[in-house]
């Protein structure tokens, strides 16, 4: 028995090296940890993960998996580091700098943030979710042509993308073209019908334009979605 230790140790040393935790581990163990980040148990997921990435540094996969985590978990800086390393080892990583991106745009880096989600962009020109959060950088920029471009692109593109909807009735309303801001609401709510934000923003430009009754029953169809904007909705009616 003896004399097999050594040939233990001479074969364990030829494995190939894995790129994958996959590989090493097989997908059981992956599948919990999908399970356990679906389940939002991150802290859980982030135990489970390191010890992987030990041994398959290089997976990328695995690594924005973790920066996901990191980000949920409340560890911005942590999850930066993640997928900076993550773009390193694969710069055609859409997600990566999708994620990236929209981090950098919460701590105010704008300016970074912009350039990652263009780079997602080119990567992903289909995704209608990153070409919104650039349509609000541009609009933070103070570009409403360019922000009304994209978000144009955006519901030719997809009519049920609602919150492009909302952003341009934002913007007819900012205006003062209350009819056209009122006709994007009336869109939108076809397709998220209980969404309070649109019957808030009803409420309150049929209330510019004069038209209390209008204003009243949008405040009557919020107050049964949401009590808190209802009210807010109430004071602007009777101050």
């Amino acid at each position: 028995m003896k004399k097999l230790i050594p040939l233990f140790l001479m074969l364990f040393l030829c494995l190939p090296s894995f790129t994958s935790a996959q590989q090493f581990f097989g997908n059981t163990t992956v599948s919990a940890i999908d399970r356990e980040i679906s389940r939002g148990n991150y802290t859980d997921a982030i135990r489970m993960l390191v010890p992987l990435l030990r041994k398959a540094p290089n997976d990328y996969e695995l690594r924005y998996k973790l920066a996901t985590c990191y980000y949920e978990y409340g560890l911005q800086n942590k999850a930066i580091e993640e997928l900076n390393y993550i773009i390193k080892l694969k710069p055609d990583y859409a997600p990566a700098h999708k994620k990236l991106g929209i981090i950098l745009k919460k701590k105010g880096e704008k300016e970074l943030a912009f350039r990652e989600l263009n780079q997602a962009a080119e990567l992903m020109p289909n995704d209608m979710d990153l070409k919104f959060e650039i349509a609000k950088i541009y609009l933070e920029k103070g570009d409403k042509v360019k922000t009304q471009e994209i978000l144009k692109d955006i519901l030719k593109a997809d009519h049920s993308y609602f919150n492009a909807s909302i952003l341009m009735a934002d913007l007819y309303t900012e205006l003062k073209d209350y009819d056209n801001a009122i006709e994007e609401l009336k869109f939108a709510s076809l397709y998220s019908p209980k969404n309070p934000d649109i019957h808030f923003r009803l409420g309150k430009i049929y209330m510019l334009q004069g038209n209390k009754n209008s204003a009243i029953e949008e405040y009557r169809i919020l107050k049964e979605i949401d009590s808190r904007m209802a009210q807010d909705l109430f004071v602007m009616l009777f101050p």
